[in-house]
């Protein structure tokens, strides 16, 4: 049931509930207890209306707002899109809908890492990000660079969006940013992956309150992939371990039809894709997702790249 759909249930149910309360209260045939249990209702869906936070619909909700509270800031939506070239660059625009839950936000850092098997490699190119858009002409938003004494070589990247003014409680924002990676981030064919790895990966680990998060990858037509699917990593730390409570959430959440259950190899569950003339695009769209978690749309590249007929 969606949030709209539920809060026009509610609005109903309130209304009818008081209707019949006056009416019960105007008619001394009606037993006191109906009409008190018609005000209650009625008192009740109006509380919820103004106060939905008291009554979060579950686990994952209530943990989004009461995090949300005390890191001072919520991702109503964060959505990050990967364009991968032929060389096995990255183009990674994160598009942030952020809304301010403390008194005052004048900043928001921001962090990449290598979103592929070539995370832990130390020979990248250093990573280059820019602001493209903001939805608020009104605010200037600029990127400050805070990496550390040669972090950038290693595949790491730190920077912080200082928003002018401020933003105050309740008030938000969505820009969008733009961050590139070196050709050499993806592997192209299956003899390019790091040893010990069968697969490459896209993986975004979660470090904000965030109500939805959409993962996108576009891998070109002429690189091709022989399959694709999605998995949830416990955190950079400790590499790509399942945590599959959270993997079984994501894949009822996904309606996916077959049984979940990851094979010998760490494979997990196909991801829905759609081609169109230039690339193979795999979409994960989490809910609630947690924090610390990694989100991964992972596929196997092919032993050449593909060649068109």
């Amino acid at each position: 049931m969606s949030p709209n759909t539920r809060h026009t249930i509610i609005v109903y149910i309130g209304v009818v509930s008081g209707i019949l309360g006056i009416i019960s209260f105007v008619f001394s045939t009606i037993p006191d207890g109906v009409t008190y249990v018609l005000f209650a209702v009625a008192v009740a869906s109006g509380a919820y209306l103004a106060f939905p936070m008291w009554v979060p619909l579950n686990a994952h909700a209530r943990a989004y707002w009461a995090n949300a509270q005390v890191y001072g800031y919520k991702y109503e939506k964060l959505g990050v899109c990967v364009v991968m070239g032929e060389d096995g660059s990255a183009t990674v625009n994160r598009t942030v809908k952020l809304i301010c839950t403390s008194p005052e936000l004048k900043e928001v850092h921001h962090y990449l890492m290598v979103p592929g098997s070539k995370e832990s490699l130390e020979k990248l190119l250093p990573l280059v990000a820019k602001l493209i858009s903001c939805d608020d002409p009104l605010r200037e938003l600029t990127i400050e660079k805070k990496n550390g004494k040669g972090e950038a070589t290693l595949g790491r990247l730190r920077f912080v969006v200082k928003i002018e003014p401020p933003l105050g409680k309740r008030k938000g924002v969505e820009y969008t940013l733009q961050e590139t990676a070196p050709p050499g981030t993806f592997a192209l064919t299956k003899d390019q992956l790091p040893n010990g790895m069968k697969h490459e990966f896209f993986a975004w680990e979660v470090s904000r309150p965030t109500k939805e998060l959409l993962l996108e990858i576009k891998i070109p037509v002429s690189v091709g992939t022989e399959l694709q699917a999605f998995d949830v990593w416990r955190g950079t730390e400790f590499g790509p371990s399942t945590f599959v409570p959270e993997f079984d959430r994501l894949a009822s959440s996904n309606r996916a039809k077959e049984e979940h259950h990851q094979d010998s190899a760490g494979w997990g569950r196909e991801i829905k894709t759609i081609e169109d003339r230039d690339h193979v695009i795999c979409t994960l769209i989490v809910p609630y997702p947690i924090l610390g978690m990694r989100y991964v749309i992972k596929w196997i590249p092919k032993d050449i790249p593909t060649t068109d007929a």
